[in-house]
């Protein structure tokens, strides 16, 4: 999504408020990354983006809805630990809590993204 000048934005902004943006530096301090690695994240087609007046921004949507897939995948974890630690169980291996999310322990951005789950 493009718009030439602000005020094009600003008025299709109006009528949708569903088209909010946020700045590419706010959206890497909130999912904790460089600016890079949100642009890595867009040109991937995890996050959305619009320019504006030349300007790249996130859309606040594809924000949220990775902020939601990111809250089902600590709740997913966190019932299978808790399962675990009422059956006893002392210790887990990554590979089976990895399994449960689609992830495999072989890529190094899957065991960054089940260290950010499991810290959280």
């Amino acid at each position: 999504m493009e718009y030439s000048e602000v005020e094009g934005y600003v008025r299709a902004y109006m009528k949708d408020r569903g088209l909010a943006v946020v700045p590419v530096p706010m959206a890497a301090e909130l999912f904790d990354m460089s600016s890079a690695g949100i642009l890595g994240r867009i040109k991937s087609g995890v996050l959305k983006e619009a320019r504006i007046s030349g300007t790249r921004y996130v859309m606040m949507a594809s924000i949220l809805e990775v902020i939601e897939e990111e809250d089902r995948e600590i709740k997913t974890v966190k019932t299978y630990l808790e399962q675990q630690a009422r059956k006893g169980v002392s210790s887990v291996e990554y590979a089976p809590v990895m399994e449960l999310l689609g992830l495999t322990t072989k890529l190094s951005a899957h065991r960054n993204k089940i260290g950010r789950i499991l810290g959280k």
